[in-house]
């Protein structure tokens, strides 16, 4: 995979609302964090601090301070 990054740290002040987004040359989003600090990975407007549009795979997911699902 080539990558051609133009930055790799942007800095926004409150007024801005233009998202960090990863894509491909064709436009294809990859996944997002929007300004409001929500990350999107195939979501376009996350509406969660984790916002996922698709299957998910975890060896261990952690709910709470001490609750495991498996």
């Amino acid at each position: 995979m080539n990558a051609d990054c133009n930055a790799v740290f942007c800095a926004l002040d409150n007024n801005d609302a233009i998202p960090l987004q990863v894509a491909d040359t064709h436009g294809t989003e990859y996944f997002r964090v929007a300004n409001t600090g929500n990350v999107g990975i195939g979501s376009a407007i996350p509406s969660e601090k984790l916002d996922v549009d698709g299957n998910i795979k975890s060896d261990q997911i952690k709910i709470g301070h001490n609750a495991d699902i498996e």
